[in-house]
């Protein structure tokens, strides 16, 4: 039996990638994978990186967490610990959505 040999491209940087250190990373229900990085989001369509920071919308540059849900939302937590989501090209937070801005989620520890 022989064994299997693994195949990876690593990605930086200089290839487009918002951040040299990736916090987290989620695929959404279209296929893009999204990196959270100490520098902004990145979401990847398998050829070119598109990120995002506090120009686009995030309240922090500094994303340690990601994830999706059935409406294809990718939801994103920073590092001062609140929560936004992307959705249809835009990034929700609580300055944005009254529902966010109702409740001033924040994620505890």
């Amino acid at each position: 039996m022989k064994a299997q040999k693994f195949s990876y491209v690593h990605y930086d940087e200089k290839d487009g990638l918002a951040g040299s250190t990736v916090y987290d990373m989620c695929q959404d229900k279209d296929g893009y994978i999204w990196f959270g990085t100490e520098s902004g989001l990145s979401r990847f369509d398998g050829t070119h990186f598109r990120n995002f920071t506090t120009a686009d919308g995030l309240v922090d540059n500094e994303v340690l967490k990601l994830f999706t849900d059935s409406r294809g939302r990718v939801w994103i937590v920073t590092l001062n610990k609140k929560i936004g989501y992307y959705y249809k090209g835009k990034i929700f937070n609580d300055n944005n959505d009254t529902l966010l801005k109702k409740y001033n989620l924040v994620v505890i520890p």
